[in-house]
């Protein structure tokens, strides 16, 4: 774990990931992927950034993303929390248009809402104008027997009706939207098959794709 000061030092000099979301949104898992790579079947403490971090912060924590390259990637607190203190204000001001992307997380719930654009936006405005969204944890949602009604529901063409409407939502200007499952050990392979069909991204998909997004 790098300290801020370090942390923005080697933003300067190496590419910045931004790591942008409320708590419980996955923000801890994608930074573990990004240091450590999709985790083997079986791993278990996937879920935490390693080095002693937590997945509550109250301050930004940079990592080396070691499965990525070159990359400082910072685990940011929300960003209504840093408008309200003083300190963490500050922060957020330090590293203010060092990013060279920003990943927006956000957790699924099944629609998708009017204020989900808000983030989004304010990380455009704060950090850089590449945004990515990614909105994790849709096996909480979907989720049962190939024949659960949660399938016909969650068809492949209404979950590319909501990836559009998250677009519209954040007025056009996002690099992508990724709905994701980041921890995926309690699912079995029919749950994986029937996520894939529907264009749900795992691990190792979203490493590769932030692998492109900071390489251009």
């Amino acid at each position: 774990m790098l300290e801020t000061d370090k942390a923005v030092k080697l933003a300067k000099e190496e590419k910045m990931l931004a790591v942008v979301g409320p708590e419980n949104a996955g923000k801890s898992t994608l930074i573990n992927i990004l240091i450590n790579g999709p985790p083997k079947d079986g791993e278990e403490n996937q879920d935490k950034a390693s080095t002693g971090h937590l997945s509550h912060t109250d301050d930004p924590k940079g990592y080396l993303a070691l499965a990525v390259g070159n990359l400082v990637a910072v685990d940011f607190p929300g960003m209504q929390a840093a408008a309200e203190r003083r300190n963490l204000a500050d922060m957020w001001e330090a590293f203010e248009r060092l990013p060279d992307v920003c990943v927006v997380m956000l957790k699924f719930n099944g629609d998708v809402t009017a204020d989900c654009g808000e983030l989004p936006r304010r990380a455009r405005d704060k950090f850089c104008k590449r945004v990515v969204l990614i909105v994790n944890q849709v096996d909480s949602v979907m989720k049962g027997r190939k024949t659960a009604p949660v399938w016909k529901e969650f068809s492949p063409d209404r979950m590319n009706e909501l990836r559009e409407a998250y677009k519209r939502n954040c007025d056009n200007m996002l690099d992508d939207v990724m709905l994701t499952c980041l921890s995926s050990r309690d699912l079995f392979d029919e749950d994986k098959e029937l996520l894939r069909a529907r264009g749900i991204l795992f691990a190792e998909d979203v490493l590769k794709k932030i692998k492109q997004l900071v390489q251009k």
